[in-house]
């Protein structure tokens, strides 16, 4: 009987030895990533974007010196330097601290209800705000007037103060020590530097969670709401009132 099982084995064995194997371990040369790009740059790993021929970096602005920013913002800013020094500050760190680029390309509209926006109403995405960036689509910035210019500014720094809250320690802090130059008629000082400082020491990682930064509709009525309060009713503004808004709508905390 043993014979016979013995046979059998070597029979399967002999009918088995033609079949083609595949071996595990792969023998090729490692394959060129072919993940997702970003502006960061190329595929996961390293590389550049351009846009029409030139890198995106060319294409960075800072919005401090744009012309509506200085005669449409900042008259805003030395009212609130008085007033609201809490929310000047705030307005000088996304102003200097996000990085703008205005670029020649067609932005993607985002979908009218989740901005608050009946949908019978068509709009033009003039702007689109990241965490930490803003791209203003420059064809259509090209033909604005300069007023609105002005308001569109003015939209994006209100749009990344309410993101301020959205962000880690490090930004939260950084944005606050802003409150020094506002206090200093916006000239750097020694008690600054070393705010600066202790900031980068007490959070010494930066880092964004993107998920975190999502709006609701009620968002951005509350971004428009506030636009139009600087923008056009500045003079009437009751401002204890105003900062008592900031926390009714959850905006940004205060003390």
């Amino acid at each position: 009987m043993k014979k016979w099982i013995f046979l059998l084995l070597v029979f399967l064995a002999a009918c088995g030895g033609n079949r083609e194997t595949v071996q595990v371990t792969e023998t090729q040369s490692p394959r060129t990533p072919t993940g997702p790009t970003s502006e960061a740059g190329g595929a996961d790993v390293g590389g550049g974007n351009a846009i029409q021929g030139r890198m995106i970096e060319e294409y960075q602005v800072d919005v401090t010196e744009i012309l509506e920013y200085q005669e449409g913002i900042l008259p805003i800013l030395k009212t609130l330097q008085v007033q609201f020094p809490d929310l000047a500050a705030d307005f000088l760190h996304i102003a200097h601290a996000r990085k703008w680029y205005i670029v020649p390309v067609d932005l993607k509209t985002l979908d009218a209800l989740k901005i608050g926006i009946p949908l019978e109403i068509q709009t033009e995405q003039v702007a689109l705000h990241t965490p930490e960036k803003i791209f203003i689509d420059r064809r259509r910035w090209e033909v604005m007037s300069s007023a609105s210019k002005a308001y569109l500014i003015l939209h994006e720094i209100i749009m990344g103060i309410k993101w301020i809250e959205k962000h880690e320690g490090l930004d939260r802090c950084l944005a606050r020590s802003r409150k020094i130059l506002v206090l200093n008629e916006f000239v750097e000082n020694e008690n600054y530097k070393d705010e600066i400082r202790s900031c980068y020491k007490t959070y010494p990682k930066y880092y964004v969670i993107a998920t975190k930064f999502k709006f609701t509709p009620d968002d951005y009525e509350s971004i428009r709401g506030l636009v139009t309060r600087l923008g056009k009713d500045l003079a009437t503004t009751d401002w204890e009132e105003l900062k008592l808004w900031f926390n009714s709508r959850d905006f940004r905390k205060y003390d």
